[in-house]
């Protein structure tokens, strides 16, 4: 379990970046994709998915275990950062910032529902 928290960590810092980031690309996105009307979907993308799906994903770590959850989530993370890179059009910009929300939503819960196990743990030694 501890190795999958060292690489947790290196995403939360992934996810810190690209919650943040649409923001200013978005001049180079719209040279090169164009459809200035999709540019707020851009930006809401990320978020609006994480939201969407935080409440399932925070009943998914209660039910099953948190290594297999969190490395799917960052699966998911990744997928949608490889789509967003390789993206044609604004659309599939869009798509690839939603599956990164959805798995930066179960990376931020997977952290902390680590988090919250490991001091719990402490705190019963105790």
């Amino acid at each position: 379990m501890g190795a999958t928290i060292r690489v947790s960590r290196a995403h939360m810092a992934k996810l810190g970046l690209d919650t943040t980031i649409a923001a200013d690309v978005q001049a180079p996105i719209y040279e090169s994709l164009g459809e200035i009307q999709k540019l707020p979907w851009i930006g809401l993308g990320f978020p609006m998915a994480s939201v969407a799906v935080i409440l399932l994903t925070g009943r998914l770590y209660g039910l099953f275990n948190i290594k297999y959850l969190m490395l799917s989530y960052i699966f998911l993370f990744e997928v949608g950062s490889a789509l967003c890179g390789a993206a044609p059009t604004a659309n599939a910009l869009i798509i690839g910032r939603v599956i990164a929300g959805i798995g930066g939503a179960g990376m931020y819960l997977g952290y902390d529902s680590h988090s919250l196990q490991r001091h719990c743990a402490i705190a019963n030694f105790a």
